[in-house]
């Protein structure tokens, strides 16, 4: 800086306090910008934490010219954004724009607190209304804040893409939610991971989305201990599965569970029928979303019931399907067992290609549908073993556990931690 070079102490206090300032008046072309932070400097003032608290009244004293005092005005909110850390929730002050360094890049920490690179990490923001989607917004935060501590005191991983932070819009009405930018979903990741050779390593992936459902069934959104209520995702399906490459343990990448926008539901109880004091089954309610709002092609059968019947094990079916297009895929099938789905489908399908299961032949009029597995789906798992000679004995027990996913009675699939438990004893405990 001129001929009189700043000590080391010095620069760290530019670095500390005048970073902000200094990058905002060299962008505004400031001529004294040296004279400037030589005072700064000499009477260590901290101006960075005195921009969004600046009247025009101390700014006309430090910069008389009136162009560049309305320069400084119009850039202010763009250089007082939040740096984002990992778990915080800031406001922006009015005037404050979102601390954005790209379409996509946010200037902040990345996860667990460490940095990344030169701090800026890729990220996806979600706007969301607290009018219209409140309810989503709790989610997220409790999901982060309660996967990160699980995370920490039982020392997994689960695979969740929550957000890293959410930013509160000054008016108080909008939330923008920011979350790890990934590679791409597995939707579109389909296509990479074909061949027998990614089968465990798809499996190892399989293992770690099953975890994430598990932790999602067993947490308690209230957090008041009592148990009341869980988290249920009920949209579980390869668009809502994101794929991380970068750093990945093998090339089929690090795959998490997005999108909780449906996820809330009301835990299991047992009511009271009869005089005999006899108890029904266990039942999951849902807190408003209604089943014909859930129909797909992931979706169970259940799905096709009036009402609020969806429940924990809903997200089991629609976990085994993406399990059966994962397995299918790497053993170069998809396409063939997709049409043949698609063969056993019948009217009305809503404009869906397939789904996993179909009607019965047989009904009496006026009578609900009842239905079974999708015949093509039943078929491709009886040859599932013979798919590939080296794998035979893992597609045997891969084919077990998605039959017992994919009951079409929802109380008599596998339950979250009993598919993790089996999940983990086919891959060994080498992946973990």
């Amino acid at each position: 800086m001129g001929q009189n070079p700043l000590s080391e102490d010095q620069i760290e206090f530019v670095q500390t306090n005048l970073i902000r300032t200094i990058s905002l008046l060299s962008h505004i072309g400031d001529p004294d910008i040296e004279h400037h932070i030589r005072y700064f400097v000499a009477n260590e003032v901290d101006f960075d934490r005195r921009l969004l608290s600046l009247t025009e009244e101390t700014l006309s004293d430090l910069l008389p010219d009136l162009l560049l005092r309305d320069r400084f005005w119009v850039s202010l909110g763009h250089f007082t954004a939040p740096i984002l850390n990992e778990g915080e929730d800031p406001k922006l002050h009015s005037g404050q724009r979102m601390p954005f360094q790209g379409p996509s890049q946010v200037q902040g920490q990345g996860m667990n607190g460490d940095d990344v690179g030169d701090q800026r990490v890729r990220v996806v923001k979600k706007t969301l209304s607290k009018t219209t989607a409140s309810d989503e917004i709790d989610i997220l935060r409790h999901l982060r804040d309660t996967q990160a501590k699980e995370e920490e005191e039982r020392d997994v991983y689960i695979h969740l893409c929550t957000c890293i932070s959410t930013v509160t819009d000054s008016s108080g009405l909008v939330v923008h939610s920011l979350s790890l930018c990934a590679s791409s979903s597995l939707k579109s990741h389909f296509q990479n991971i074909t061949g027998e050779e990614h089968i465990m390593d798809c499996l190892a992936q399989i293992r770690g989305i099953a975890g994430a459902i598990e932790f999602l069934h067993r947490i308690d959104p209230t957090g008041s201990g009592r148990e009341r209520y869980c988290y249920c995702h009920m949209d579980l399906k390869p668009d809502n599965i994101v794929v991380f490459l970068e750093n990945a343990p093998s090339p089929v990448g690090v795959w998490k569970v997005i999108d909780f926008g449906i996820s809330k539901y009301r835990r299991t109880k047992k009511l009271l029928v009869g005089t005999q004091g006899r108890y029904n089954q266990r039942i999951t309610f849902t807190m408003g979303t209604e089943t014909e709002q859930l129909r797909g092609i992931y979706q169970p059968p259940e799905v096709n019931r009036p009402g609020k019947v969806m429940g924990r094990r809903s997200d089991i079916w629609s976990l085994g399907c993406v399990f059966s297009e994962v397995l299918a895929t790497n053993l170069g099938t998809l396409d063939m067992l997709r049409a043949q789905l698609e063969h056993y489908t019948a009217p009305p399908n809503d404009g869906f290609p397939y789904f996993f299961y179909q009607e019965r032949r047989f009904r009496y009029w006026g009578v609900p549908p009842k239905y079974k597995m999708n015949t093509a789906l039943r078929r491709w798992l009886d040859e599932l073993p013979s798919g590939s000679y080296a794998y035979s004995g893992t597609l045997s027990e891969c084919a077990g556990i998605i039959e017992e996913m994919l009951a079409i009675t929802r109380t008599k699939r596998l339950r979250s931690d009993r598919l993790l438990g089996r999940l983990d004893g086919l891959l060994g405990t080498h992946f973990w």
